[in-house]
């Protein structure tokens, strides 16, 4: 059975400084992000193969040349999204109808903003057809979501492709874990998960692969980006080739579902 691998980049504003109380200026926050999505594209060029960025409206209307570059070059473009950012349904609704008017396709994806549970039952009548927020771990502080499902299912006919987490524990190898763990824990769990799943689905930032030390932020959050998430990012994508897993997007991977 062909595995797949499901590569998938959060295109944001890199606001965390904010979180722990630094000032960061707003040009700034988007140059991080752009300078981190230019060494991903580069990767990934390099390998030739494709993955799924999701997008703030914010970002794409800031670059939105950048945006359809990504598009032209084969990859997907979907949504991310602040549940904070009011009333859910119109808003979400005119960030979808905005990014898709920069990239002049439909978006189809959907991924919240810290992985916050979305309201499933509008994400059909906004016209989604595909969600990827949920992590099925726990992650102190942030979510407990051990009970949901670790495979692709519907919620309110939304197709769930969750993020992935080994067998039984269930641990968490995309973001902090990807970059503070060496390679031998991220190919151990891809090899784990892969045992009885057919794809294995990664989440990361673009600001990940920036400099950002110079920032007071947790030292587990700001460790291992830059040059190094950069060689780790390329072993890990020849090791997959080699494993013979196939790097495809999120809407052409549920192509080959029989869901």
């Amino acid at each position: 059975m062909q595995k797949y691998l499901l590569l998938t980049f959060d295109l944001e504003e890199f606001n965390l400084p904010l979180e722990f109380g630094e000032r960061i200026e707003y040009n700034e926050m988007f140059s991080i992000s752009y300078k981190g999505l230019l060494k991903v594209l580069k990767i990934l060029d390099k390998s030739d193969i494709k993955a799924t960025f999701f997008a703030t409206l914010a970002f794409g209307q800031r670059f939105p040349k950048m945006i359809n570059k990504i598009v032209n070059k084969g990859h997907e473009i979907a949504l991310h999204y602040s549940l904070n950012s009011g009333e859910f349904t119109n808003n979400i609704l005119e960030e979808k109808t905005k990014l898709e008017d920069i990239i002049g396709i439909k978006i189809l994806g959907l991924r919240t903003h810290k992985l916050k549970v979305p309201p499933f039952k509008l994400l059909k009548k906004i016209g989604f057809e595909y969600d990827s927020s949920i992590h099925p771990t726990f992650v102190p502080g942030r979510y407990n979501y051990y009970s949901y499902s670790t495979v692709p299912y519907r919620i309110e006919k939304i197709l769930e492709i969750p993020i992935s987490v080994t067998p039984f524990l269930r641990l968490p190898f995309s973001f902090i874990w990807f970059r503070i763990i060496g390679l031998s824990y991220s190919k151990f769990c891809t090899l784990f998960t892969a045992i009885n799943r057919e794809f294995i689905n990664l989440y990361f930032h673009s600001w990940e692969f920036t400099d950002i030390t110079k920032f007071q932020i947790p030292f587990y959050i700001k460790r291992n980006c830059g040059d190094y998430m950069m060689r780790k990012m390329k072993n890990y994508i020849n090791w997959c080739l080699n494993e013979n897993l196939k790097p495809i997007t999120i809407l052409n991977f549920i192509k080959c579902l029989h869901l």
